[in-house]
């Protein structure tokens, strides 16, 4: 259950982390983000804690796309996502108030990773999973838990179906470096032109925008592009943290799973941007 008052939970924990913030209305705050010069605005909503920064950049093909990229190695539950009116990109996170420990590591970690995100710096490429782990046996016995089916196929990972629409959608949870990370690939995004694309950033995107804590991804691996959406735990994730994770990955597949997949259609991707987000010269599509 969550402590009854998590105004002073959030406050003691920006205390502890050196934020000095402006608190609104009781449940909202402002604070900088050092060195940076955008404001982050933070505000609880039920049983998260939101965090939001505007940006000022144009939204073109390249920053849409790249914006995706980005998704795939920033840290903690940060993201970037697109408010579709104004045409504009946002760095966001939700973050679970879900047990009594308080948010401080995974508070510390995304704006960490707000910082390299703002600054084009990161932590590259997503690290080779860890070895001879006992982390997949202790998953196993949150999962029987929880009463959630699986299949262990990979040595460091468990595979689960997460159902949407008409068909479920294969996921996995896979352990690296430093990371747990539940995650589904929808499409190749390497056999996509860019019209597609950039048909297929904005629809993500913007699902981003809308939907808690899972975020959009692309990722290279084996000179293969690869799209689909992901949620990352800093630590070993207990059954209320998994429970919301699916919630958030199956609405997301619903919302995007067989619209991505029509995307690549380059004629479909050019009407929905019409639609969406009227393309601008500059996006070179």
């Amino acid at each position: 259950m969550c402590p009854a008052n998590w105004r002073a939970v959030i406050e003691t924990c920006f205390d502890r982390l050196g934020i000095s913030a402006d608190s609104y209305g009781g449940t909202a705050w402002t604070f900088k983000l050092p060195p940076t010069v955008y404001p982050v605005y933070a505000y609880l909503n039920e049983e998260w804690l939101c965090l939001d920064i505007p940006l000022d950049s144009t939204v073109t093909y390249h920053s849409a796309w790249t914006s995706l990229q980005g998704n795939a190695t920033i840290r903690g539950a940060g993201k970037f996502a697109l408010e579709v009116r104004p045409r504009r990109l946002h760095l966001q996170a939700e973050i679970p108030l879900i047990e009594e420990p308080t948010p401080d590591l995974l508070l510390q970690q995304t704006l960490t990773g707000f910082n390299d995100a703002l600054s084009g710096t990161g932590p590259g490429t997503r690290k080779p999973l860890r070895e001879g782990s006992d982390a997949v046996e202790r998953l196993t016995g949150i999962f029987a838990e929880g009463g959630w089916s699986y299949s262990r196929k990979l040595a460091n990972g468990l595979s689960l179906e997460i159902p949407v629409r008409q068909v479920p959608q294969l996921a996995h949870i896979t352990l690296n470096e430093n990371v747990c990370r539940l995650h589904t690939q929808l499409v190749r995004a390497d056999v996509f032109d860019d019209a597609a694309r950039f048909g297929l950033a904005i629809l993500f995107l913007s699902a981003s925008r809308e939907i808690r804590w899972v975020r959009p991804y692309v990722d290279t691996q084996n000179s293969c592009e690869t799209a689909g959406f992901e949620v990352c735990f800093m630590a070993l994730p207990c059954a209320g943290e998994l429970s919301h994770a699916f919630s958030a990955l199956s609405t997301a597949l619903q919302l995007c799973g067989a619209e991505a997949l029509v995307m690549q259609d380059s004629s479909i991707a050019k009407q929905f941007l019409l639609h969406r987000a009227p393309i601008q010269k500059e996006d070179n599509v």
